[in-house]
């Protein structure tokens, strides 16, 4: 019993699936463009963390902007725990 990958596309593909991936662009999109750019202005106001970088050789680690996103991502999972667990 052997289905083609169309097959398994077509009976696996449902309306739970498709929500999801909307739901999930919408909330891509709000958190690129709306809240991570002000909670930017609060971490990082003069913007040069992404500018922090490290020369080893001949290679180049910029870490900056990769620090400045996560510290962004802790601190947005921070306020909607925060929320979620107001009694």
């Amino acid at each position: 019993m052997q289905q083609s990958f169309g097959q398994f596309i077509i009976t696996n593909f449902t309306l739970s699936v498709f929500v999801s991936v909307i739901v999930y662009k919408i909330f891509s999109i709000l958190l690129d463009d709306l809240v991570s750019p002000c909670v930017y202005m609060l971490v990082d106001p003069n913007s040069e963390l992404p500018l922090r970088k490290i020369d080893l050789g001949a290679y180049t680690i910029e870490y900056g902007k990769s620090l400045r996103d996560l510290t962004v991502s802790i601190i947005i999972l921070l306020v909607v725990y925060y929320f979620f667990n107001i009694k």
